[in-house]
């Protein structure tokens, strides 16, 4: 196993949900300085699990907020037992957090032909973890991905629908619960920029939509790596080609399509909630 010249730091992607973690990720598996554990939809989560099984003595996560369960696409699963065996196996040789997952990182960098990765990019399980590796690892960063809190709502709602598994979108507390979880994210997320300034970049759904080239060359130079614009657009080209992985993660025909749903899907009902939570939408920039 070939040896990385320095430890590459980890960026969180955190969401609201339905925001474009994934086509994010898809893009961010295809930069040379970036590793990312290429397994659609990239739910994998290294050195997450070490962390969890640092603080809990424990390896397992199945109380993460994960998809669970057999799917149309490559398996997306709580726990992913090659990732906990790995860290497991190293445990006796590295420290329980960071350094057992950068030795799987490692062997991933030689499978991957990525000799130097700058960034190791990984989903966020959730708020108090993510609270944490900032704390504890000060090269540790963050991409916070929101959108409209009205199309996450009918998002999910869509996905639920479509997916042949529990998606993790729950809505068996009720639409009121459902829309609170999602608004509450965004400001438990605002709360960590604040405490984090500097450490965490923060884009909504919409601008990444409108100029997907410009949003990560913007993104990269923010991370410090190689971001012209022939080279983004080859990866843009290759990550935005639809293919049944995506069209089975997709609840319209287009990321434009979705954009506005609600005015359309919503009924008195839903307007009556989310005027409730008028002044959050309104802090997030969105006409109410």
């Amino acid at each position: 196993m070939s040896e990385l010249p320095q430890p590459p730091s980890f960026l969180l992607l955190c969401s609201t949900g339905r925001a474009g973690s994934t086509l994010t990720m898809r893009i961010l598996s295809q930069h040379q300085d970036v590793m990312v554990r290429d397994r659609f939809p990239y739910e994998t989560r290294f050195r997450q699990y070490a962390e969890a099984g640092a603080l809990n003595g424990s390896v397992s996560v199945s109380q993460a907020p994960e998809p669970h369960g057999p799917v149309a696409y490559a398996p997306c699963q709580g726990e992913d037992q090659e990732a906990i065996e790995w860290i497991r196996e190293q445990g006796a040789r590295h420290a329980p957090s960071a350094g057992a997952a950068l030795a799987f990182y490692k062997h991933l960098a030689d499978a991957q032909d990525k000799t130097t990765p700058r960034w190791i990019a990984e989903k966020a399980i959730g708020i108090k973890l993510s609270t944490h590796l900032l704390e504890t690892d000060p090269q540790c960063r963050a991409l916070f991905l929101f959108r409209d809190p009205r199309d996450v709502y009918f998002s999910m709602k869509a996905f639920n629908r479509k997916a042949p598994y529990s998606s993790g979108f729950g809505e068996t507390n009720g639409n009121e619960a459902m829309f609170r979880s999602i608004v509450y994210s965004w400001r438990r997320f605002t709360q960590l920029r604040q405490a984090f300034p500097g450490r965490i970049y923060r884009c909504n759904y919409e601008s990444i939509t409108a100029g997907r080239a410009a949003y990560f060359q913007r993104l990269f130079e923010w991370l410090g790596v190689r971001n012209d614009l022939p080279y983004l657009r080859q990866m843009l080209r290759q990550a935005l080609e639809r293919d049944p992985l995506t069209e089975h993660h997709s609840t319209t025909e287009s990321a434009e399509q979705s954009i506005g749903r609600w005015q359309t899907e919503a009924d008195d009902q839903d307007r009556a909630l989310f005027l409730s939570f008028a002044s959050d939408i309104a802090a997030m920039g969105y006409d109410v």
